[in-house]
């Protein structure tokens, strides 16, 4: 499924992102849908992970993949977050606490590195139109790529 910028989502937030509340639509038709994903709502996944993470830390056992990649992509210091919360044994409470800020935070994370990508695929586009020159024969507003 691809995400398009959908009529449904016109008037959304950051927040919506967070609540899961988003719509997607298919390449192949117009229809909008809800996106049904477990992980659609940001907020419960990320306290989800939150709550992993630390339970592999206090059960000495080693992080997966996504874990690891989810403290190294987190813009806050989780994992320090995670061990003071077992240090001071509260792990439920002080875990799960930072999980909206957590997930708001991500949120911004992602949207800022789309715009970024977005602005540079514009930049490559402005570079080779203003590089392409017609072939012989062809009229100046035609450009080959």
């Amino acid at each position: 499924m691809q995400f398009l910028p959908v009529q449904a989502n016109k008037e959304k937030t950051v927040d919506n992102l967070l609540n899961g509340d988003v719509g997607s639509q298919k390449l192949a038709d117009d229809q909008c849908v809800s996106v049904g994903d477990s992980k659609a709502n940001f907020t419960e996944y990320v306290k989800q992970m939150i709550m992993d993470i630390a339970s592999n830390y206090q059960n000495k056992t080693p992080l997966t993949a996504a874990q690891i990649a989810f403290i190294n992509s987190n813009p806050l210091s989780i994992s320090l977050v995670i061990k003071g919360a077992i240090a001071s044994n509260n792990v439920e409470v002080n875990s799960v606490q930072p999980g909206r800020p957590t997930a708001k935070a991500l949120a911004y994370r992602m949207m800022d590195d789309m715009y970024h990508r977005i602005w540079f695929m514009v930049q490559r586009g402005q570079l080779i139109a203003s590089n392409a020159q017609p072939k012989p024969g062809v009229p100046a507003e035609t450009c080959r790529f």
